[in-house]
């Protein structure tokens, strides 16, 4: 009989870590130690936190651009797109709470 998987919470995947092996050229080696040691900090941490700025800086730019775009659109036009976007989001969770039912029934046979 199969095995069943380990289902993992958002906040245990929040969590875990990876350790990665990363080839940098030494230049960039170098300017990183250097940050990290001005700032008081290890090259890893220094590391996470030009990575998630990045992707902080990426976030915060699909949300400027996504409410400037919303602004220039009539308010009917909002109103749809959020009518619609609420109902993708109910077929989803509708469409989660299908196979969570389906995995078990097949659990419990």
């Amino acid at each position: 009989m199969a095995r069943k998987q380990k289902t993992r919470s958002w906040l245990t995947e929040r969590t875990r870590q990876a350790q990665l092996k990363v080839r940098l050229p030494e230049p960039l080696r170098f300017s990183l130690e250097r940050e990290a040691a001005s700032r008081g900090h290890s090259m890893n941490a220094e590391i996470v936190r030009r990575l998630h700025e990045s992707f902080l800086a990426r976030q915060n730019t699909t949300r400027l651009i996504a409410e400037t775009l919303l602004q220039g659109l009539e308010p009917e036009i909002v109103h749809e797109i959020e009518q619609t976007l609420n109902q993708w989001h109910a077929d989803d969770a509708m469409a989660d709470q299908a196979d969570d039912f389906r995995e078990r029934e097949g659990d419990s046979k």
